[in-house]
């Protein structure tokens, strides 16, 4: 009687298909169809699923990243019908080095808003901004970073962080941030060479009409220790994200704030000290000038023919809505006139621009929006645009 339950079971199992023959073990059974499908190899150099099972291999274009390859499942769930992409970073730049008495920095808003205030391509632009960098100077020691509110790129999957790292820039300050604050400050730095010491500071004033008195607002600092061959030398860098509107009363507040961070610090005078980052003070502002005075800071002299760093005539993102038409130099690096002095000091205005139109999806308020919207879904206004940030970059560059 055993024996032939047995065999009725077996019979029944074979008919419900639960003894089919299973996949191999180098693959994975699509639940949908009951196809096997080989598990996607390691990439060779980072990269990022594309999850939307809609995508198409000249999505990686739209980020200004490689086609790797697809597959129905990628490193997420099953797709029930078609394919999801994985995107390659850009091979490497090749870098170079310049004397340990010489150094260079580029200080950068990107533009990284969260996307419930705003959708403008943030994942569009912020994959870009690195390769671009250092494909263009690859000669940089670092970078200072402002408004990078989520990371930048794909933030849990593929972030600044990750691509810098890649790139060579693997020593990096925490992005200053509170736990009294919603959101981090969205302030740091990244170097080529070793930062042996960090610091950040909040500021305590901000203005409580408008959301960024929710910000973690403040300055972010590290020593980097250059060593080129048997000379070395020591790079105190500091960055900043101002207050971004209303009057210059939490600005000029701000900035002492700063100016006692940074004496706190007790740098030694024989050590050079770099102040960079978004001052929300236009180069023409008497309270911009007070702020330098307070900081001992010296401004150098803007080369090249760019001479605004937020500039509407020219910045297609700026561009979009039309609206914002003052033209201003807010954005700045320059050097401390109380510690080690430069032989020659310069800022010069770099349009961070892709060579080709890129599409996104912009929302000016999105408050329902919790996530990157790609500019072919569900998707209020699409824009095409080359500009990588509203803010123009930076480059200071310093020889001693």
């Amino acid at each position: 009687m055993l024996l032939k339950a047995l065999f009725l079971f077996s019979l029944l199992a074979i008919a419900h298909g639960c003894c089919k023959k299973r996949c191999k073990s180098d693959s994975l059974e699509n639940p949908f169809n009951g196809k096997c499908y080989q598990i996607p190899p390691e990439p060779e150099r980072p990269a990022v699923w594309l999850d939307d099972c809609d995508r198409v291999p000249s999505d990686c274009d739209n980020y200004g990243l490689i086609y790797d390859l697809q597959h129905p499942k990628g490193d997420g769930p099953w797709c029930s019908s078609g394919q999801k992409i994985r995107c390659l970073l850009p091979e490497k730049p090749k870098l170079t080095v310049t004397g340990a008495k010489e150094f260079k920095i580029i200080s950068i808003n990107v533009m990284e808003r969260n996307y419930y205030m705003t959708l403008d391509g943030q994942n569009e632009r912020t994959c870009r901004i690195v390769p671009w960098l250092l494909s263009n100077f690859p000669n940089l020691d670092a970078i200072a970073f402002q408004e990078t509110f989520m990371g930048g790129c794909f933030s849990n999957k593929l972030n600044l962080r990750d691509i810098l790292t890649y790139y060579g820039f693997k020593y990096q300050t925490e992005t200053i941030y509170s736990t009294l604050k919603i959101l981090n400050g969205g302030t740091f730095i990244a170097s080529k060479w070793p930062i042996v010491d960090e610091y950040g500071k909040i500021f305590t004033t901000a203005n409580p009409w408008t959301f960024e008195y929710f910000v973690a607002k403040g300055v972010s600092y590290g020593k980097i220790v250059k060593t080129v061959e048997s000379e070395q030398m020591t790079y105190n860098v500091m960055t900043t994200h101002m207050q971004s509107s209303g009057s210059n009363y939490y600005r000029e507040a701000q900035c002492r704030e700063w100016a006692d961070f940074s004496k706190s610090l007790d740098i030694p005078s024989n050590e050079a000290l770099i102040f960079s980052g978004d001052l929300n003070m236009d180069v023409t502002d008497p309270s911009l000038k007070s702020c330098i005075d307070l900081l001992n800071g010296t401004l150098p002299e803007i080369s090249g023919f760019q001479k605004a760093s937020y500039d509407p005539n020219s910045n297609d993102i700026l561009q979009i809505e039309d609206m914002y038409k003052q033209t201003m130099l807010i954005d700045f690096v320059f050097p401390s006139k109380m510690h080690r002095q430069p032989e020659k000091a310069s800022q010069e205005i770099i349009q961070m621009k892709s060579n080709d139109y890129f599409k996104i999806c912009y929302c000016s308020i999105c408050v329902s929006r919790t996530r990157h919207v790609f500019p072919d879904d569900d998707c209020e206004r699409v824009a095409w645009i080359q500009q990588l940030s509203d803010h123009y970059a930076v480059l200071g560059h310093f020889k001693f």
